[in-house]
């Protein structure tokens, strides 16, 4: 599913969540590295990880939780709740969710590739 912002900018990105295993990371960057090097230096990257739940709460909330911000539950502000709850069962899996940002350039070749398959 890709994950588009309430506003509008001149970018064109589109920014997508992954689940994978942390073994895969070092095999995600390689690959956002080689779709910047064939797409002249794209704005293609990887943005943030999240390996505990923790980190996703905080993520979701866009902002460091304490006690009582936490007993309130999610703000939802970086995800909705079908994603949050994707990405709260692989991070309790044992896998990372990573925010990653594809060029216009790099976009059709990302989504036809395998790492397609891990888009939340």
């Amino acid at each position: 599913m890709k994950i588009k912002s309430d506003f509008v900018t001149n970018s064109s990105s589109t920014s997508y969540i992954l689940i994978i295993t942390p073994e895969d990371v070092d095999y995600l960057y390689s690959f956002i590295e080689e779709l910047q090097e064939k797409n002249n230096n794209s704005e293609t990257s990887i943005g943030n990880t999240l390996e505990t739940i923790k980190e996703l709460k905080e993520y979701v909330n866009g902002e460091p939780l304490d006690w009582v911000r936490e007993a309130r539950g999610p703000k939802f502000l970086w995800m909705d709740k079908t994603e949050y709850d994707i990405c709260y069962k692989g991070i309790k899996e044992g896998k990372v969710a990573i925010e990653v940002s594809i060029d216009y350039n790099g976009g059709s070749e990302f989504e036809e590739s395998d790492w397609a398959k891990c888009i939340v």
